[in-house]
C-alpha cells in the first residue's frame, strides 16, 4: 500500500525534559486508512503493539511531561555531518545528512513497519 497522504513515510520526535535534562530521539512511522489516502497519526512498535507519539510525552527517567518536536532537516552538501549533528539535542539539522543521522546518539531504536 502507498501512502498518498503528503506526509512522509517516517517522522523522527526529539523529546526534551527540562527536569532532568534527558534528550530522546524516536523515529515513528505515519499510520495511514487503508487505501493509504488519509493520516490517521504517527506510531512505533514495541512488542508487536503500536505506541503512539503522545504516548512517549512522559520521562522514563523522572515521570514528567517532556518537550516534544519533530525533527526539521535540511540538506545542505557544503556542511559536512560530523559528530556535532550526531549528539544534537534539538530538532533542527542543517548539513549534508539531511537529519538521518541528526540526534542518534540519543536515539531510541524501535521497529518501524512501512505499508504493512
Amino acid at each position: 500500500m502507498a501512502n498518498h497522504t503528503g506526509y512522509p513515510d517516517t517522522q523522527a520526535f526529539f523529546y526534551t525534559c527540562r527536569q532532568c535534562d534527558t534528550v530522546e530521539r524516536i523515529d515513528y512511522a505515519a499510520e495511514t486508512t487503508q487505501d493509504g489516502m488519509l493520516f490517521t497519526g504517527w506510531y512505533r512498535l514495541e512488542g508487536g503493539a503500536k505506541v503512539y507519539w503522545n504516548s512517549d510525552v512522559k520521562c522514563p527517567v523522572c515521570q514528567r511531561n517532556r518537550r516534544h518536536g519533530n525533527l526539521k532537516a535540511t540538506y545542505k552538501a557544503s556542511r559536512q555531518c560530523d559528530d556535532a549533528c550526531k549528539e544534537a539535542r534539538g530538532e533542527k539539522c542543517v548539513c549534508s545528512c539531511g537529519g538521518r543521522h541528526h540526534g542518534e546518539k540519543h536515539s531510541r531504536h524501535t521497529q518501524i513497519v512501512l505499508f504493512a
